[in-house]
């Protein structure tokens, strides 16, 4: 009994490793929005693309994640998605998608410059996965990067 007790104990433990996020793509489009004077400013769509990955021994259901993206190390948006995925054990893995708006306010506020014909500035999200498995809930945070400069000092 004590042994299926700590082989429990390992699964749940390891599932915070063996859970891993990625970024597959972040789209971005600038479109034209009417504020609430009727006058049209900016509005920038980003949707983010996350994989994840579960290399643990078990399926799961990712049930809900809570994320914050920066750009360029300015916070500009929080969020969370409840929509219900399910990722097959020993590799299995499946994609998520979230989908967030930057006003004017937001992004004038930020300093952020967004340039036609330019890349976007780096991108990170950070945030917490809510995963159930057969032996309970867990919770798993990342940081992600996106369109990060490799250079070094």
């Amino acid at each position: 009994m004590l042994a299926a007790l700590t082989g429990c104990s390992m699964i749940k433990e390891n599932i915070k490793e063996q859970v891993t996020y990625q970024i597959r793509s972040v789209d971005a489009q600038v479109t034209m929005r009417e504020t609430q004077f009727g006058i049209p400013a900016p509005t920038v769509d980003i949707g983010i693309s996350v994989e994840i990955l579960n290399n643990s021994p078990i399926n799961l259901t990712l049930n809900k994640i809570s994320y914050t993206v920066f750009l360029d190390d300015k916070e500009m948006t929080r969020g969370e998605t409840n929509e219900e995925v399910q990722v097959s054990a020993n590799g299995g893995s499946n994609v998520i998608r979230f989908n967030t708006q930057l006003g004017t306010r937001e992004l004038l506020n930020s300093g952020v410059s967004l340039t036609r014909n330019r890349g976007l500035p780096p991108i990170r999200v950070e945030g917490t996965g809510w995963i159930t498995t057969r032996f309970g809930e867990h919770e798993v945070p990342f940081t992600l990067n996106y369109n990060e400069s490799d250079e070094e000092a």
